[in-house]
Protein backbone atom coordinates (compact mmCIF):
# COMPACT_ATOMS: atom_id res chain seq x y z
CA UNK A 1 0.00 0.00 0.00
CA UNK A 2 3.06 2.28 -0.01
CA UNK A 3 2.19 3.64 3.41
CA UNK A 4 5.82 4.42 4.25
CA UNK A 5 8.37 6.07 2.05
CA UNK A 6 12.07 6.52 2.77
CA UNK A 7 12.76 9.27 5.32
CA UNK A 8 9.14 9.69 6.43
CA UNK A 9 8.63 11.05 9.94
CA UNK A 10 5.94 9.35 12.01
CA UNK A 11 4.42 10.89 15.12
CA UNK A 12 3.39 8.33 17.73
CA UNK A 13 1.02 9.69 20.37
CA UNK A 14 1.91 8.22 23.76
CA UNK A 15 -0.60 8.25 26.59
CA UNK A 16 1.52 6.19 28.94
CA UNK A 17 -0.83 3.22 28.65
CA UNK A 18 -0.14 -0.23 27.28
CA UNK A 19 -1.79 0.34 23.89
CA UNK A 20 0.36 3.29 22.86
CA UNK A 21 3.45 1.68 24.43
CA UNK A 22 2.87 -1.45 22.35
CA UNK A 23 2.38 0.63 19.21
CA UNK A 24 5.67 2.41 19.82
CA UNK A 25 7.51 -0.89 20.37
CA UNK A 26 6.05 -2.34 17.17
CA UNK A 27 7.01 0.73 15.17
CA UNK A 28 10.55 0.63 16.60
CA UNK A 29 10.80 -3.00 15.48
CA UNK A 30 9.47 -2.12 12.03
CA UNK A 31 11.89 0.81 11.85
CA UNK A 32 14.90 -1.46 12.38
CA UNK A 33 13.66 -4.00 9.81
CA UNK A 34 12.79 -1.48 7.09
CA UNK A 35 16.05 0.44 7.50
CA UNK A 36 17.90 -2.72 6.42
CA UNK A 37 16.03 -2.85 3.12
CA UNK A 38 16.33 0.82 2.23
CA UNK A 39 13.22 2.35 3.79
CA UNK A 40 14.45 4.27 6.83
CA UNK A 41 11.97 6.41 8.70
CA UNK A 42 11.96 8.57 11.83
CA UNK A 43 9.77 8.15 14.89
CA UNK A 44 8.82 10.99 17.21
CA UNK A 45 6.82 10.27 20.35
CA UNK A 46 4.42 12.96 21.55
CA UNK A 47 2.69 13.02 24.94
CA UNK A 48 -0.05 15.43 26.02
CA UNK A 49 0.32 16.44 29.66
CA UNK A 50 -3.19 17.64 30.60
CA UNK A 51 -2.17 19.09 33.98
CA UNK A 52 -4.25 16.62 35.98
CA UNK A 53 -3.67 17.00 39.71
CA UNK A 54 -1.06 14.57 41.00
CA UNK A 55 0.09 13.51 37.54
CA UNK A 56 3.85 13.08 37.19
CA UNK A 57 5.28 12.22 33.78
CA UNK A 58 8.76 11.43 35.14
CA UNK A 59 8.45 7.68 34.55
CA UNK A 60 7.21 8.22 31.00
CA UNK A 61 10.12 10.53 30.21
CA UNK A 62 12.60 8.05 31.70
CA UNK A 63 11.06 5.23 29.62
CA UNK A 64 11.27 7.25 26.40
CA UNK A 65 14.86 8.21 27.23
CA UNK A 66 15.72 4.54 27.76
CA UNK A 67 14.32 3.71 24.32
CA UNK A 68 16.35 6.55 22.80
CA UNK A 69 13.27 7.79 21.00
CA UNK A 70 13.01 11.49 20.21
CA UNK A 71 9.98 12.86 22.04
CA UNK A 72 8.06 15.98 22.86
CA UNK A 73 5.86 16.68 25.86
CA UNK A 74 3.02 19.08 25.05
CA UNK A 75 1.39 20.70 28.09
CA UNK A 76 -2.18 21.93 27.79
CA UNK A 77 -4.48 22.55 30.74
CA UNK A 78 -7.42 20.55 29.47
CA UNK A 79 -8.18 19.35 32.99
CA UNK A 80 -9.64 22.68 34.20
CA UNK A 81 -11.71 23.04 31.03
CA UNK A 82 -13.37 19.64 31.33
Amino acid sequence: YDMLEPNDRIMVCISGGKDSATLLHLLLHLQSKLAKIGTPFELVAVHLNQNQPGYDNTQLVEWLDSLEVPFRIVTEDTYSIV
